[in-house]
């Protein structure tokens, strides 16, 4: 097994309007009883997002090596070169191959480190690393395609979904600073990267504010469902940064807005299921950065169970940055049963500059399942303080119930009360027979 190690390519610098330690905004610091933030309006903040760093990753035809290219081309080096030779970093990304899990899934171990040492105001928050995949599903209400089907490599433990930085729409020639942009590499292949929305694993997720120190590094063990043969994907890093001077305590000195303004993590239910012809609620928990007063709105699209999105409401605070959020679907397309996905896409109030509206999105499971048939019948109780317990029931040809067990002390008999018995020594059997009405 071999894995071969890339440096990472940092891409700190500073963009012009970027933030200075000052914000614009306001964050509340405490959750308001009643969300007032849905008729708010939207306000423009200075862009904190940073890609630092893009990589074609191949698995080979057996799976069982993996090798890592660098997606940039050359003229994106101008402004790392320096930083690179002075401050060299040959495993600030690597790749294990840990397992494969017959017959086909494969436990994969990412690596990520810091490559600076110094100083602390390099310090940043909300790492992901980003897999970008070809797309076999779309959303059409959202208009977002993801890979998930048996063709696709598929990520099994997503810590969420995101729209940056895939090539579909942050190509090369997009306009943007060179920093936000996708730049295809001069030795990749013709792979397929058409998904608008690509899972994520999450670092540092039990640091507060998640929280990237210098120098630090981490290994996230993922899942992953391959296809047959060969696999090409892409590999995006991206973190949240302000320019901020004189860092002592990064988690003081850095303000609120040094995070991701969406929010970062969307708890789903364990288990999400619809009947025929009723109706389901399903709750979320969501978790805001900047404060749950900036979430702007909720809803969820099932395109095989309802048509278009349906709303969320806000239902309570949670903590100073989550709360709960639900709504109730139903399945109006008549969806026969089994399992069918689910996108949640969580807007904020809080616009990027340049990047515009960016949202939080998680994919989950719906089960449709039949309905139940209604049970008809009777039942009855009885019993005692003493000892009693049914071990057998059976039912003849005109529907009489027989049940038999054992007892001690003194049990009444008759469901209506009115038939005690005694057990002779510690305990005695019974054999009580009902009628077809009980």
């Amino acid at each position: 097994m071999r894995c071969i190690q890339i440096g990472l390519v940092i891409l700190l610098f500073l963009l012009q309007g970027c933030s200075s330690k000052s914000s614009p905004v306001t964050t509340p610091t405490s959750p308001a009883d009643t969300p007032s933030h849905l008729t708010d309006s939207q306000i423009t903040v200075p862009t904190n997002r940073y890609l630092w760093g893009i990589w074609d990753v191949r698995i080979s035809d057996d799976h069982s090596t993996v090798e890592i290219i660098p997606d940039r081309s050359s003229t994106m080096h101008f402004n790392t070169v320096r930083l690179m030779e002075e401050v060299p970093c040959t495993t600030c990304i690597a790749i294990f191959i840990k397992q494969l899990i017959p017959p086909d899934i494969l436990s994969v171990d990412f690596r990520l480190q810091h490559p600076f040492p110094a100083p602390m105001n390099l310090t940043a928050f909300d790492l992901r690393g980003i897999i970008i995949n070809g797309a076999d599903y779309t959303f059409p209400a959202n208009n977002r395609s993801v890979g998930m089907g048996n063709s696709k490599l598929v990520l099994l433990n997503p810590d969420g979904y995101t729209t940056l930085f895939n090539p579909t729409e942050f190509p090369e020639d997009s306009g943007m600073p060179p920093i936000l942009r996708y730049y295809p590499g001069k030795l990749k292949l013709d792979g397929d990267l058409s998904s608008t929305l690509n899972p994520f694993i999450a670092y540092f997720q039990n640091f507060p504010r998640r929280v990237f120190y210098v120098w630090l590094a981490e290994i996230r063990n993922i899942h992953v469902r391959l296809p047959d043969g060969p696999v090409e994907f892409g590999y995006a890093v991206d973190v949240s940064w302000m320019p901020v001077e004189n860092v002592v305590d990064p988690l003081v000195d850095f303000p609120p807005e040094a995070n991701c303004v969406e929010a970062y993590k969307i708890d789903l239910p364990d288990y999400m299921e619809v009947n025929s012809g009723e109706m389901s609620e399903i709750t979320l928990e969501i978790f805001d950065h900047q404060g749950i007063e900036t979430i702007s709105s909720v809803s969820a699209e099932a395109p095989e169970i309802f048509a278009g999105v349906i709303p969320f409401d806000y239902v309570e605070s949670t903590g100073l940055e989550s709360c709960t959020y639900s709504s109730e679907i139903t399945n109006e397309l008549n969806a026969v049963p089994g399992n069918y996905p689910i996108l949640f896409r969580v807007t904020d109030k809080f616009l990027d500059n340049i990047h515009g509206q960016v949202d939080a999105w998680q994919i989950g499971e719906v089960t449709v399942v039949e309905p139940q048939e209604p049970i008809s019948g009777w039942a009855q109780a009885w019993g005692e303080s003493g000892y009693d317990q049914g071990y057998g029931v059976a039912i003849d040809g005109s529907g009489n119930v027989y049940v038999t067990g054992s007892f001690y002390d003194t049990v009444d008999f008759d469901p209506s009360g009115g038939d005690p018995h005694t057990s002779n020594g510690l305990s005695d059997i019974f054999l009580s027979k009902f009628d077809s009405s009980g």
